[in-house]
């Protein structure tokens, strides 16, 4: 959070209480009328993608619900990720004098790459399903590309970018032989 020293005043247990169910509430909000049959979406022969239905309730999920809901949660998470790396960073130059404080920067500056990394591709993934994918119709195999394979591989690159970032990460999954365990390094 961007008030990390202030930990005592932000989780207390009423502010964690109505977090948790203000979270629940919109996720509750964004799965609801996904349980009527005419307003859910599925998968279209013609384009080879998923489709919302052609009725007011499809555009609501799939236009509000759905891509705009999202590219705001992509930037309220951005801004916080952003604002919590700053002022990290502006503390522990007033602060820091060990060289202790160096590796923990280098990886304050990890997870906040790789946070902004996946931001990014998650936020062109819905960039290319919503929007870049509308000016593919009567192309199939652009439509099919630009929507189902766009959505694999965020999820894909999702995966590639903790790899990439974290070395311990890299070395549990590399590693040959015996099953072993990753620790953080502070």
């Amino acid at each position: 959070m961007y008030w990390p020293f202030d930990y005592e005043l932000v989780f207390r247990k009423s502010i964690t209480n109505a977090t948790i169910i203000t979270a629940w509430v919109l996720a509750f909000c964004q799965v609801f009328p996904y349980f009527w049959e005419s307003c859910t979406f599925g998968f279209s022969f013609d384009s080879y993608s998923f489709r919302f239905t052609n009725r007011t309730c499809g555009f609501v999920i799939g236009t509000i619900l759905d891509y705009y809901m999202s590219i705001c949660m992509v930037v309220i998470i951005g801004t916080i990720d952003f604002l919590t790396f700053w002022k990290i960073k502006t503390y522990k130059k007033k602060t820091t004098t060990l060289s202790n404080g160096q590796v923990n920067h280098k990886l304050d500056r990890r997870f906040f790459y790789q946070a902004l990394a996946q931001g990014l591709v998650f936020g062109g993934e819905l960039i290319s399903f919503f929007s870049i994918s509308t000016f593919a119709k009567g192309n199939i195999w652009l439509e099919f590309l630009f929507t189902s394979v766009a959505w694999i591989m965020v999820h894909t690159i999702d995966g590639i970018i903790v790899i990439v970032v974290h070395r311990e990460i890299r070395e549990a999954c590399f590693s040959s032989g015996s099953t072993s365990s990753a620790t953080m390094r502070s």
